[in-house]
């Protein structure tokens, strides 16, 4: 019996060793600080601070997500979204006044919150707040 327990240790050890460099073992990367639901303010357009929403999603290294503005009555896919350091870039094509514009956000988050410019083709440059919705 102990001529058997000699090799079958050596066995486990072995497999042991192996397991911290196992794909199974190893730990998923951290969620980017950008993912989740936003209540969203377009500052200062011509028709006032009109409300707006985000959701940002992160699966397998990609961003997807959808934004909306409650007076245009509309929510759009999210496209060209980057999340680098605490700067958040994202672009979406809304139809304004029967165009499709693609506007583009470039904001800076700091924890539960982000600001920035997002300039809107043939309109200007407006500021836009974001503060992230808190799940009841």
């Amino acid at each position: 019996m102990k001529a058997c327990a000699l090799p079958l240790l050596t066995v486990v050890l072995l497999f042991a060793s192996a397991l911290p460099g196992c794909a199974l073992l190893k730990s998923n990367p951290p969620i980017p600080a950008v993912v989740g639901m936003w209540d969203m303010m377009v500052m200062q357009t011509p028709q006032g601070d009109l409300p707006a929403s985000l959701s940002v999603l992160y699966a397998e290294g990609a961003f997807t997500g959808e934004f909306g503005v409650e007076s245009l009555m509309q929510r759009v896919p999210i496209t060209e979204v980057s999340f680098e350091g605490e700067t958040f870039l994202f672009s979406a094509t809304l139809d304004i006044e029967g165009q499709p514009t693609k506007v583009t956000a470039t904001t800076t988050v700091d924890g539960d919150s982000f600001e920035g410019p997002m300039a809107v083709p043939g309109f200007g440059d407006f500021t836009v707040t974001g503060a992230r919705k808190v799940m009841e």
